[in-house]
Formats: structure tokens, sequence, C-alpha cells
């Protein structure tokens, strides 16, 4: 007996031949059946793709989630490190005003003492501040973490800021005795005789035994003469206070000046005098006019340096050599 088949004919076009495809019956049953397991197994395949994938993504999330932690917990502590070197630097910035302060007080020391060398004619060597060594940093030859590497450097920065501190320190007292010293000697040059009396410096007569111009005979003579045209101005030869003005048949009209307690000057023979007594007065002042006045045979002045109430030989104070 013949068994049923099932046949598929395929036409192409009208000049083709027909074909025929012919199937048993059994297959018409195992073909869905063969479909339905291929759906199966992409299925399974794809489940097992999905499971994987839900694994690799948990383990994913994990190590993202340890990570953000890790990574959390370092910017802390770089937020910490960074907090803590804003304070640093902060505190050394607070320092380094400090610092500027002072030097620029020492610069004003600085101007005070140049003054005082012009006013006193002394010569200041090397005490200018011009300029503040710059702080130089450098690292080679390993990789160091930049937070490690800047505290390092602020620890650095700070200790050679301590150091110069203490050195500005050093320096500002240093120049304070400087100026101590020559306030002291500007303010002692003030009150010393040191300048010619007159604007000439011609003289006639100087101090110790010479004849008298009198009476031709050995006498100490205890000041010197300076010669002049009648009403020269006479100036004072330091700071002081006008003790006497009088009149004197020896010494004429005459001008006692105070500059310390042991210094005196006296300028004699005067046509008249231009200050009162108990007036103060400063050195190059013009206190009185050049004459003829008392024992004397002509316009001059006769100086005297009175140390202790003595006349001392006035040339060394008349050249500044008493200062040195």
């Amino acid at each position: 007996m013949k068994k049923n088949k099932f046949t598929f004919m395929f036409i192409p076009n009208a000049e083709q031949s027909i074909r025929r495809i012919r199937f048993p019956p059994y297959l018409m049953a195992v073909i869905p059946i063969v479909i339905v397991l291929i759906i199966l197994i992409i299925s399974y395949w794809q489940y097992n793709l999905h499971q994987q994938s839900s694994v690799e993504i948990n383990v994913l999330s994990e190590q993202i989630e340890t990570n953000k932690d890790s990574f959390q917990d370092s910017l802390i502590e770089k937020d910490q490190t960074i907090e803590h070197l804003q304070d640093d630097i902060l505190e050394l910035t607070s320092e380094v005003d400090e610092i500027k302060q002072q030097i620029d007080e020492l610069r004003e020391l600085e101007k005070d003492l140049l003054n005082l060398a012009e006013e006193g004619s002394f010569s200041i060597k090397d005490l200018s501040i011009d300029e503040i060594g710059h702080l130089n940093t450098g690292v080679g030859g390993r990789e160091i973490p930049l937070s490690e590497y800047l505290e390092t450097l602020i620890s650095e920065s700070d200790e050679y800021v301590n150091g110069l501190k203490n050195e500005v320190n050093i320096l500002s007292s240093n120049l304070e005795e400087i100026k101590k010293t020559m306030q002291e000697k500007v303010d002692l040059m003030k009150v010393t005789p040191s300048i010619w009396p007159t604007d000439t410096a011609k003289v006639t007569s100087w101090y110790g035994i010479r004849k008298d111009p009198y009476t031709n005979v050995d006498s100490f003579h205890s000041g010197i003469d300076i010669d002049g045209n009648y009403q020269d101005p006479i100036y004072a030869t330091a700071d002081g206070t006008v003790e006497e003005i009088g009149f004197d048949n020896q010494l004429g009209i005459y001008v006692l000046i105070t500059h310390t307690n042991e210094l005196k000057t006296l300028y004699m023979h005067l046509d008249q005098t231009l200050v009162q007594e108990e007036e103060s007065i400063t050195k190059g002042q013009k206190i009185a006019l050049m004459g003829s006045s008392g024992r004397s045979t002509g316009t001059h002045l006769h100086y005297e340096v009175l140390s202790r109430g003595y006349p001392v030989n006035p040339s060394p104070y008349l050249n500044g050599e008493a200062l040195d």
C-alpha cells in the first residue's frame, strides 16, 4: 500500500519547470517540535547570558561601592589635608606680613640712621636691607605625593620664616643699638664746640705762652685771637645756653655760653651781642659782632674753650678733633 506524502510545488515562472518536494507526514509533526526546541535552546541561552550578566553586574556594583567608599575616604582625607595646608599657609602669610612690617620698620630705622649720619658727618656702610632671600625648594629622584610634598614644603618654609624672623629681630636690635650710639654721638657733637666762630680762620695769636702785646713780657694766652673786620659775625660753636653777657675792662664785651656740665665757650672783645642771657642757641647761630672792646690792640675775636672751668687749647675743637 502506497504511503501518503505531502508535496510542495515550486513554480518559478512559466518558462521553467515545476519543482516538487515531497515530505513524509511525520515531518509535519517533527518540524514544530524542532522549532520549539530551537526556541527553548535560544531562550535558555539568553537566560544563562542574563544570569551571567546579572552576576557580573552585581560584582561590578560591589566593586563600584567599594571604590566609592575608598574614594570618599580618600576625598575626606584630601579635604582635611587641604584644610590643614590652608591653615598653615594662612599662618605663614600672617608671619610673612609681620616680617614685612618689621622690614618696613627697619627701613625707617635705616633712614633715621642715615639722617643721623648726614647730620653728624658719619658714614654708615652695610646697614641697608635691600632684599630678603627667597625660599627655593626642589625635589628629584623619586615621586612624592603632593600632600606630603606640600606639608614638607610648609614645614621647611615655617622653619625658614622662623629663622628669618629671628634674624630680623637680631638685626633690628643691632640697628637700635647703632641708632642709640649714633644719637648719643650726634647729641654730643651738637654740644661740643667743633666749628670756627668766624668766617675767617686767620689766627693772629695762638693758645699758650706769648709776649704780652702791651708789656712785651712772657704771659699765658688762654685762648686764640682770630683776625677779622669790624662787625664781622660771630657764631656759636656748639648748641648751648647763654650763661652770661657782660663788659669787663680786660675782656671788653663778652658772651659766655654753657654747652655741657664740663664745656663752655667764651667770646671776647665784641662790638655788640645779638643774644640774651638764658637764651638757648644752636651751633652756627650768629650771637655777636666782632669789635675791639676791652684790652685790645685792634679788631679781632678772643675765643676760649673752658673745660671744667679751666681754659684748654681750642685748636682740637676748631678742627673737630675733640670728637674723635
